[in-house]
């Protein structure tokens, strides 16, 4: 199999982002976050704050597919799953309000472009099956295990490395 082209690893790379966003969507907060400075937070109003964290992490899974749907139509892929999925122009046209209502300023904090998409019958089931198709398609694609061998040069030699490592001190 030929390497891959680098808009296809870009493209990959952002469903892989978009990916580890969704693997966190309903992680618990940390016991500190139910900490104020003088004292701890009652369950409930825990509870109601952990919630509204996952809700906001959902956010940002959803629109950062989106950026994957610009990517895979301006590669010009085809997958049947895909394309299926895709061809519900209604939930592509809600989800891409979504984004713009998640990456750009909104004066409403639950702004109609986030519900057009929330609202939506079914969206949260189209959006985990599309996050699925786009998998299986660019796995399809991606010789993955096969590429990293290629340019496979030890994370701690890489330039950016320090900010990772800074992050998680």
């Amino acid at each position: 199999m030929p390497n891959p082209s680098k808009e296809l690893v870009a493209l990959h790379k952002h469903w892989c982002i978009a990916d580890s966003i969704k693997q966190v969507v309903s992680a618990p907060l940390p016991e500190s976050s139910r900490q104020t400075t003088t004292k701890r937070l009652p369950d409930d109003l825990a509870a109601f704050a952990e919630a509204h964290s996952a809700f906001m992490r959902l956010q940002i899974w959803y629109a950062l597919l989106y950026v994957v749907i610009e990517g895979y139509r301006a590669l010009d892929h085809k997958s049947v799953e895909v394309e299926k999925l895709l061809s519900n122009e209604e939930m592509v046209h809600a989800l891409r309000l979504f984004r713009n209502a998640v990456f750009h300023y909104q004066k409403d904090p639950l702004t109609e472009k986030l519900l057009v998409f929330l609202d939506a019958k079914e969206s949260e089931i189209w959006i985990r099956h599309l996050n699925s198709a786009l998998k299986k398609h660019l796995e399809l694609l991606l010789p993955i295990e096969s590429w990293f061998n290629t340019v496979a040069v030890p994370v701690h030699r890489r330039p950016w490395w320090r900010f990772w490592r800074g992050a998680n001190e």
